[in-house]
């Protein structure tokens, strides 16, 4: 009689503890699955944006205009916007490159045959876009 009672106790133990520990594996795996599976988060991600430093924007004819820029370093910037001279739109683009401090400057002269008004004007570079305007007066 105690040789089967302990052997039914053994065999017990052997089956509970298998079952334990294969569900724990299967738990475990189910947690590193988990953990391997979220999304990045922002913490090691770089961010990159456009901030205005210098905006000179609201010109009469014969004026220069100048927009300076802050954002990533070394980095490729492209404004495209347009004028109108007798009603016609004129489309415009300039790149330039920021330098090892994130800076980089647009300018331009306002002809004096320029119609008054406001045209749009974005930045782009560096994944970023940067949406503003500039407006030429009488």
């Amino acid at each position: 009689m105690k040789i089967r009672v302990s052997a039914a106790i053994l065999f017990g133990m052997f089956v509970f503890g298998t079952a334990g520990y294969i569900g724990n594996n299967i738990f475990k795996s189910a947690l590193n699955y988990e953990q391997t599976t979220k999304p990045v988060t922002a913490l090691n991600v770089q961010t990159s944006k456009i901030d205005v430093i210098k905006n000179q924007t609201i010109l009469k004819r014969g004026e220069a205009g100048i927009i300076t820029i802050k954002a990533k370093p070394n980095t490729t910037y492209t404004i495209k916007t347009s004028y109108k001279m007798n009603g016609r739109t004129i489309n415009v683009t300039q790149s330039r490159s920021t330098d090892s401090i994130g800076e980089a400057t647009f300018n331009w002269v306002v002809d004096k045959k320029t119609d008054s008004g406001t045209q749009n004007a974005v930045i782009t570079g560096g994944g970023e876009a940067l949406n503003l305007s500039h407006t030429v007066v009488q």
